[in-house]
């Protein structure tokens, strides 16, 4: 009743294909390895409850790819120079043609109603040129869509997530700026139209030149996560600005010392941020509240347009 014998290893099967070869004339030829943040696919859905996005065209790069490839054979420095005179330029005809050329009689439904959705078209343009200039530096978004702030307003936005790799100020300035930079082109498109045109041309051309004009002020509104902001961060080096300005009005609100990281700050320093946090919370909330009163006023419009 002994043991049997452990059976001998088989022989290598000689029809077996040989083993991959990981050199080749003595080149490594291993796949590089890929980045885990990129393996995993990023839920359609983020953004908390007050402001849900939601990604509608997860490839978008690839659309605007072309493009990229374009500015990367030409010199694009010099061309942002261009870019930012032409936008300057755009801005300026836009307000002369509006204190020139406004007035008469009210722009009528049509009117209003073509001009919206002209201006839908240059939204797409303004996230549009953020992708291009994403990818010119290396770092392509990873989808564009829409947020809801307070689930009233929609914001088209494209994810920049991996931006935080680009190590150029200058480079991330313009990729914070490249929206506003469209935006001004279309809009001296636009105030030449109204300059060349009449009659409902001219009232929808001066419709979208003042959309322009106040997404202009809405972009560069400093107490909003707005792309300003974005551009004074990158310009300057600083990382999160509103968010660490919130985070010190909370602790200096609830009395909870600071992380050894801000308490180093000098007096004056925490109090600007403690003012800009306190600023940004006072407009969230008057923003919140013309929201609803946005809501109410449709849905009581809607409700006596059904009841009458």
């Amino acid at each position: 009743g002994g043991t049997p014998a452990p059976a001998a290893p088989a022989a290598p099967d000689a029809s077996a294909a040989p083993a991959r070869t990981r050199r080749s004339r003595g080149r490594h030829t291993a796949q590089p390895r890929r980045a885990r943040h990129l393996k995993v696919e990023r839920p359609r859905r983020s953004g908390g409850w007050w402001l849900p996005r939601i990604i509608i065209a997860r490839k978008y790069h690839r659309i605007v790819a072309p493009v990229v490839t374009l500015l990367q054979r030409l010199p694009a420095p010099a061309l942002s120079w261009v870019f930012l005179a032409l936008a300057a330029c755009g801005y300026a005809a836009g307000a002369m043609a509006l204190s020139s050329l406004a007035g008469g009689p009210r722009p009528g439904v049509l009117v209003f109603v073509t001009a919206v959705a002209i201006q839908l078209v240059s939204i797409l343009l303004h996230e549009s040129w953020h992708a291009i200039v994403a990818g010119y530096l290396g770092t392509p978004i990873r989808g564009l869509g829409v947020a809801l702030m307070f689930w009233a307003i929609p914001i088209a936005y494209v994810d920049r997530t991996d931006s935080y790799r680009v190590r150029s100020r200058s480079g991330l300035t313009m990729l914070a700026l490249a929206g506003i930079f469209s935006d001004g082109v279309v809009c001296g498109l636009e105030a030449a139209v109204a300059w060349a045109s009449t009659g409902t041309v001219r009232q929808v051309a001066l419709t979208l030149c003042a959309f322009q004009l106040t997404m202009l002020v809405t972009n560069l509104n400093p107490l909003t996560q707005s792309d300003g902001v974005a551009a004074v961060e990158a310009a300057t080096g600083s990382v999160n600005l509103r968010g660490r300005s919130m985070f010190v009005l909370r602790c200096i609100l609830t009395r909870q010392p600071l992380p050894p990281g801000l308490a180093v700050m000098r007096p004056a320093v925490r109090w600007g941020y403690f003012i800009y946090g306190l600023a940004c919370s006072l407009l969230g909330l008057v923003a919140f509240v013309m929201s609803i009163v946005w809501i109410g006023y449709w849905l009581y419009a809607l409700l006596k347009g059904f009841l009458l």
